[in-house]
């Protein structure tokens, strides 16, 4: 598994982005996914990443920005909502970048949880 029998040259490992579950034949990942050569089961076929600040749409493949409320430092494939209370702006790359929502009148902001009701 991983490779295809090649009746002029024996067997090849499959290509990058591609895996062989019996050896007959390489089949390509799914659109957005990649894989290492040799690969020899769809699981070895994992989302690509696009880079901080965005994510994989599985559909199409392409790379578009983490949207408002979320972001992606680049070392996962898709993006992380902020916390409950936060918000962010679209592309954002960071949890740095999730700021607390202004409190309503009454409310103060404790850092650690979000607005809390003034004792």
């Amino acid at each position: 598994a991983g490779y295809y029998l090649d009746q002029e040259h024996g067997c090849i490992p499959c290509s990058a982005n591609t895996y062989s579950p019996d050896g007959t034949e390489c089949l390509n990942c799914p659109v957005g996914y990649i894989s290492d050569e040799g690969s020899e089961k769809r699981e070895d076929c994992e989302l690509r990443l696009c880079g901080a600040g965005m994510q994989v749409n599985e559909l199409d493949g392409k790379c578009y920005n983490c949207p408002a409320g979320s972001y992606n430092d680049g070392t996962t494939p898709r993006c992380t909502e902020c916390a409950k209370g936060q918000h962010s702006a679209e592309g954002s790359k960071s949890t740095a970048d999730c700021l607390w929502d202004d409190c309503l009148p009454g409310n103060y902001l404790d850092i650690t949880v979000g607005c809390l009701p003034c004792p």
